[in-house]
């Protein structure tokens, strides 16, 4: 829509294979906006980034940066794609 700022979920820090991670999506629905197929799961490596005042693009969490850089690409793509 014309003028009408674009909007998704960004699902975080979920725990895969999880029943509530498996409803999550089908939650949101009801507010009629889509959620990113990119997100976060909780990991150990997010807080201890954190605390060390870093980012996990700097560190050794290969599944954090992942994670991390598929945000960015969707972001991008949707942001791009206008």
């Amino acid at each position: 829509m014309e003028g009408r700022p674009k909007a998704a979920f960004v699902i975080t820090r979920t725990r895969p294979r999880t029943l509530l991670s498996q409803q999550i999506e089908s939650a949101l629905e009801e507010y009629g906006l889509p959620a990113l197929a990119a997100g976060t799961t909780e990991r150990v490596a997010h807080p201890r980034i954190a605390v060390e005042r870093r980012s996990v693009l700097d560190g050794p969490h290969r599944m954090a940066t992942a994670e991390i850089l598929a945000l960015r690409d969707e972001i991008s793509r949707i942001i791009h794609d206008a």
